[in-house]
C-alpha cells in the first residue's frame, strides 16, 4: 500500500525538482519556476478566475477531440477501404 502512494508522490516530486533545477540552471525568462506557477494559481483563485479558465481549457480540448473524431475516423475508414485514396492522402498525414 505504501508503494502505491509513495512511488507516484516521489516521481512527482522528482519531476518538480528537475523542472526547478532546469529553470535555475538555464536562467530562462520564458518558463516559470514551480513556485511562480503556484503563485499564479493562487492569484487566479483569489480573483475567482481559475475555474473559469479550467473550464475554457477543457472546452477547447473537447472541441479539438470532437473535431478529430468527426474528421479522423471517417477519413481513416475511407483510407482503409480505398488504397488509391490512402496512397494519395498518406504523405499529407505523415507530414502533419
Amino acid at each position: 500500500m505504501k508503494s502505491r502512494v509513495l512511488l507516484p508522490v516521489a516521481a512527482a516530486a522528482a519531476l518538480v525538482a528537475v523542472w526547478w533545477i532546469a529553470v535555475i540552471a538555464t536562467k530562462t525568462k520564458i518558463f516559470p519556476s514551480p513556485l511562480d506557477v503556484l503563485r499564479g494559481l493562487v492569484v487566479l483563485a483569489e480573483r475567482k478566475l481559475l475555474w473559469r479558465y479550467i473550464g475554457d481549457s477543457l472546452l477547447r480540448v473537447v472541441i479539438g477531440y470532437g473535431l478529430a473524431l468527426l474528421v479522423g475516423v471517417p477519413l481513416g475508414m475511407v483510407m482503409g477501404a480505398n488504397r488509391a485514396i490512402a496512397s494519395a492522402l498518406n504523405p499529407l498525414i505523415e507530414v502533419a
